[in-house]
C-alpha cells in the first residue's frame, strides 16, 4: 500500500469519528427553578442614591406616660388591625383599682334600688292618706307626716341615684388611665420598628425634645 493511500484512510477513519461523535445526543443541562413566595416584610431598606419608598399613613407612637413593658404583643413585621393592642405598660395597680370601683357601682346600685323601692311606697302611702284627709277619714297630722316621709325617702333616692353616678365616673377616670398604658394601632398596618424589649422602661417624648418612637407603624395598603 502506497504512503498517499494510508494518509487517505488516515483522514477517512478520523472524519468517521468526528462524524460519529457530532451525531451522539448530549446529555442535557440540570437547571434549578426558585419559585416566588408572598412573606411579610421583615426590614425597610432605603437607598438615598437611589429613591426610597413610603406610605400614605405612618405613626411613630409612644406611650401617653412612662413605665415598664408588660406585655409586647406584636414583633417586628407582623400585620395589624385597628384598635389592636401592640404594647401594654405594667398597670395591675389601676386594674386593682378598676375592679373595686366597679364592685362599688354595683352595691351603689343595689342600695339605691333598696332606698327607691322604699321611696315608691313612702309616695304612696302619701296620696293614699291625703285622699283619706279630702274624705275626713284621716287626721292632717297623720297626712302630713305621710308626706314629710315621702319626700325625705324620695330625696333619699336621689342621693342614692347620684352616689351610683359618682363610683360610675370614679370608673371611667381609671379606665382612660389604663387606656394610657397601651398604645393601641389607629388603623390596620406592618410594625416596621418597635424600640423596647420585655421588662425595659419607656418614656413618653419631653415636649419639643425628638426622641425615637417605640413603635412605628406603616399602613401597607398605600405605599409609594
Amino acid at each position: 500500500m502506497s504512503k498517499n493511500t494510508k494518509i487517505i484512510l488516515s483522514l477517512a477513519v478520523v472524519a468517521v469519528v468526528i462524524y460519529v461523535a457530532m451525531g451522539r445526543e448530549q446529555d442535557p443541562i440540570a437547571v434549578s427553578a426558585v419559585y416566588p413566595e408572598i412573606r411579610t416584610v421583615e426590614q425597610t431598606v432605603s437607598n438615598t442614591r437611589a429613591g426610597t419608598i413610603d406610605a400614605c399613613r405612618r405613626s411613630k407612637m409612644s406611650p401617653a406616660m412612662g413605665g415598664q413593658i408588660a406585655s409586647l404583643q406584636v414583633k417586628e413585621g407582623d400585620l395589624v388591625q385597628k384598635d389592636q393592642v401592640l404594647i401594654e405598660l405594667w398597670n395591675k395597680e389601676s386594674k386593682a383599682r378598676l375592679k373595686e370601683s366597679k364592685a362599688r357601682v354595683q352595691a351603689a346600685e343595689r342600695s339605691a334600688q333598696q332606698v327607691c323601692i322604699l321611696s315608691d311606697r313612702a309616695q304612696r302611702e302619701a296620696k293614699r292618706k291625703t285622699e283619706l284627709l279630702q274624705r275626713g277619714l284621716a287626721s292632717e297630722e297623720v297626712t302630713e307626716t305621710a308626706v314629710s316621709n315621702a319626700e325625705s325617702q324620695s330625696a333619699a333616692c336621689d342621693a342614692a341615684l347620684t352616689q351610683v353616678e359618682v363610683y360610675q365616673a370614679s370608673v371611667e377616670v381609671i379606665e382612660a388611665s389604663l387606656e394610657r398604658t397601651m398604645l393601641i394601632a389607629p388603623f390596620d398596618g406592618v410594625v416596621a420598628e418597635i424600640e423596647g424589649e420585655l421588662g425595659e422602661y419607656v418614656t413618653p417624648s419631653p415636649v419639643g425634645v425628638a426622641t425615637k418612637p417605640t413603635v412605628d407603624l406603616i399602613d401597607s395598603s398605600c405605599i409609594y
